[in-house]
């Protein structure tokens, strides 16, 4: 019976061990990589003593056995290279001359080779420039009718910036799906963004604000990572938030103190939840809009008092460099039901539009996994939306540059896949005539 035993005991300490040599290889060097973070940092422009900054932030980290960390960079005055970050150096891999970091091709190019020299269980690209959201425009640029934007290249005399739609292709080309998509850029966080890109991340962050030239704090994101390698890209997206706001709350804004703290940063959850969050936004669109166009005027004059008052009470973004264009979308929602809420007997059609902003604050906790706002944006919640101030905005040209987009009245010739895909830029147009602000179409 003993013996018996002891034999018996022979398979179960072979598999054992067998387990134990697999957990000792997984934590070992030479096990697969969990993580490959792409940085594509398009400095050749007035940022790039910024991204040799960000550069060296990398390096105080640095690639591990578990994170593999690779930089595609281009300065003003210097060459295009390839970089494999070690902990304390940048090893150069390829330098490719003179590239046009603005090129999707180039995007392209470094998607497929990280890929395929560091393939990973998980892939993060971060997007390090300049950005334009869909209205920004920059003081060294004339402006371009490709809107909605980010990388900037000066030497090869591109006109900012990489589209927004052409960074998507770029992604859908390459045949590479994130974990986490970062843009370490001024004002690139609208939904109109965000829907671009839903279905080739499941993460996305970035800022509603126009930033500062330090962006993103790398080393505390990269020490993160290497001391916990199994985290996924949601987890991943709050160290970020969290760093950034530590590192301007706790040394950018004491060391600066007459700076406005208006810094934002926000994680978005894509994918299904922002296709439901168009979905809801497309409803709220119809419904308003055949409100507006009805004969019903008690019902149409209601409504167009209470969009009005919304947005007057919203929070703008971006006042310094896109002034009038981009507001706080959970914040419009909010002020649209409080406004309706003071109409004690809300008619079938008014009551469908309150209900359907009541969904649409619902989905909150959902799509707005993060976000950080400095004091002086208080009711910034991590989204914005394209919600233009008339008459204010046609005089900074920016309301005829972003309705060149997209025609209101055919829906046709749309950049932007949110405008073509929900009916939110016909209602803006019906709310401007029906309020006297465009005068008669």
């Amino acid at each position: 019976m003993m013996m018996m035993r002891k034999m018996n005991l022979y398979p179960f300490l072979f598999l054992l061990l067998l387990l134990i040599q697999s957990c000792s290889s997984s934590n070992g060097s030479n096990a697969e990589p969990l993580w490959t973070v792409m940085v594509y940092m398009a400095g050749d422009n007035n940022l790039s003593g910024a991204l040799l900054n960000d550069l060296g932030e990398l390096e105080a980290v640095g690639s591990t056995g578990l994170v593999n960390v690779v930089v595609q960079m281009d300065t003003l005055g210097g060459t295009t290279k390839r970089i494999l970050v070690e902990r304390g150096q940048s090893i150069l891999l390829e330098d490719l001359g003179e590239q046009n970091m603005a090129d999707p091709q180039t995007l392209k190019d470094f998607l497929l080779w990280a890929k395929t020299d560091y393939p990973a269980l998980r892939y993060a690209l971060i997007l390090s420039s300049h950005g334009d959201g869909l209205a920004k425009r920059l003081p060294y640029h004339p402006t371009d009718r490709i809107l909605g934007r980010i990388l900037q290249d000066d030497t090869d005399g591109v006109r900012c910036c990489l589209s927004n739609t052409l960074v998507r292709q770029a992604l859908e080309d390459a045949g590479i799906y994130l974990d986490l998509l970062g843009f370490d850029a001024s004002q690139m966080g609208q939904i109109e963004t965000a829907y671009e890109f839903r279905n080739l991340s499941d993460i996305l962050v970035f800022s509603q604000e126009t930033g500062q030239a330090h962006g993103w704090d790398y080393t505390a994101i990269l020490r993160a990572l290497r001391s916990k390698p199994l985290m996924g890209g949601r987890e991943l997206a709050r160290v970020i938030v969290d760093s950034y706001k530590s590192f301007y709350e706790e040394v950018f804004y004491p060391e600066n103190p007459d700076v406005e703290q208006y810094l934002t940063i926000s994680a978005i959850q894509l994918k299904n939840s922002m296709n439901d969050m168009a979905v809801e936004i497309n409803r709220l669109s119809e419904g308003m809009n055949g409100i507006l166009t009805g004969d019903q005027t008690g019902t149409g004059a209601a409504l167009l008092n209470a969009v009005s008052e919304a947005r007057n009470l919203t929070q703008e973004l971006n006042p310094l460099t896109a002034p009038y264009v981009y507001v706080d979308l959970m914040d419009l929602i909010s002020n649209l039901k409080d406004a309706l809420n003071r109409y004690s007997d809300l008619s079938g059609q008014l009551q469908e539009v309150k209900d359907s902003a009541g969904r649409i604050l619902s989905m909150k906790k959902d799509i707005i996994i993060a976000e950080y706002h400095g004091k002086d944006r208080p009711k910034a919640n991590g989204l914005s939306i394209t919600f233009f101030r008339l008459p204010e905005a046609l005089q900074y040209q920016q309301y005829y540059e972003i309705s060149s987009l997209f025609d209101p009245y055919t829906g046709e010739g749309s950049q932007v896949q949110f405008f073509h895909d929900t009916h939110w830029d016909e209602f803006l147009q019906t709310y401007y005539q029906k309020a006297g602000l465009l005068g008669p179409s």
